[in-house]
């Protein structure tokens, strides 16, 4: 998802396709990437809650 209209390459969203399958020939490959500072906020957070 991207806020900023640019365009983006294939190559940055985290989702791609490979052939190491469980069955078929194709597989969905989900890779996760850095998030910045919105992402580590919500880790933050999301530590704060689960040690509550």
């Amino acid at each position: 998802m991207s806020f900023g209209g640019g365009v983006k390459e294939p190559e940055s969203y985290p989702t791609k396709t490979t052939t190491d399958a469980h069955s078929g020939t194709k597989a969905a490959l989900l890779e996760t990437k850095l998030t910045g500072s919105f992402g580590a906020m919500f880790k933050n957070l999301l530590q704060q809650v689960i040690y509550l």
